[in-house]
């Protein structure tokens, strides 16, 4: 039996270590891997959010003639053929100051090939990156693409990128993701800006603090194309060896402001 001058000494222990990780979740403050896991998600998705400009409407050559009126920061679109399959490329130039109507700068090309209509089920797309930058970050991305049919109603699209890389100085960031794409609303007009697409994924990645991490939804993102970022969603962050990170971007305002939640403490951060 312990006694009672043991047992004060055990309660005493229990105290230190429990204050020790108070301590611990206390200084647990950085949220640069979550920062990186934001600008990620937006970057890395815009191959697929350039397929759905030019191919969701199924007249690509008249979504062209449309982009290249309304986007003057796209210096060319060129076609390999009028009929599937078929390769467009999307030339943002050389010149870094090359604004978008999302209030980002690009420059380099982005390549998209498509096998059949966007929309037609089974019906695939790559688009693969070529001195690519959004904001003077620096893109390597290749996203291969499946309609997978109708999911719960809606038209759903499964993406793959397997170890893209983001560069700018001496950030790095690698980027594996599976991500379901369900088309909610505007599939049934011409324009894009009235599109809403619920986003999921699972994630593998280095951040650019140097730490692994994986990430999973666990409450669906929303895209509304006709906002600059995403607006609505949870994200579980798991990086090695500190607290999760719970990326919070918001109840469906149109915002480029996002919490980050680590234990009981909050941050907002914000977005380009």
């Amino acid at each position: 039996m312990l006694s009672i001058k043991n047992i004060a000494v055990l309660l005493l222990l229990i105290a230190s270590l429990s204050s020790c990780d108070d301590n611990i979740r206390n200084q647990d403050t950085d949220v640069s891997g979550a920062k990186s896991h934001i600008m990620s998600e937006q970057y890395f998705s815009d191959g697929f959010i350039w397929a759905h400009k030019v191919f969701s409407d199924g007249d690509f050559l008249t979504a062209i003639t449309e982009l290249k009126k309304n986007e003057t920061a796209i210096k060319s679109l060129t076609y390999s053929n009028t009929t599937y399959p078929v390769e467009v490329t999307v030339n943002f130039g050389a010149d870094s100051n090359n604004v978008c109507l999302d209030g980002r700068t690009r420059n380099g090309e982005l390549k998209i090939k498509i096998w059949s209509a966007f929309k037609n089920n089974k019906s695939s797309f790559r688009v693969i990156s070529r001195n690519y930058f959004i904001n003077d970050i620096e893109l390597e991305i290749e996203d291969t693409v499946l309609n997978i049919g109708i999911v719960d109603g809606f038209k759903t699209y499964e993406s793959t990128i397997r170890k893209g890389h983001m560069f700018a100085d001496t950030i790095i960031v690698e980027w594996s993701a599976n991500k379901t794409w369900s088309w909610q609303a505007g599939h049934t007009t011409a324009t894009y800006d009235d599109d809403i697409y619920f986003v999921d994924d699972k994630v593998k990645a280095l951040a650019y603090n140097g730490s692994s991490y994986r990430a999973e939804t666990t409450k669906s993102m929303i895209w509304t194309l006709s906002c600059n970022w995403i607006n609505f969603g949870t994200i579980l962050m798991q990086p090695e060896n500190v607290l999760f990170r719970e990326i919070d971007f918001g109840e469906g305002l149109c915002e480029n402001l996002v919490q980050v939640n680590i234990g009981v403490k909050e941050f907002d951060i914000t977005i380009d």
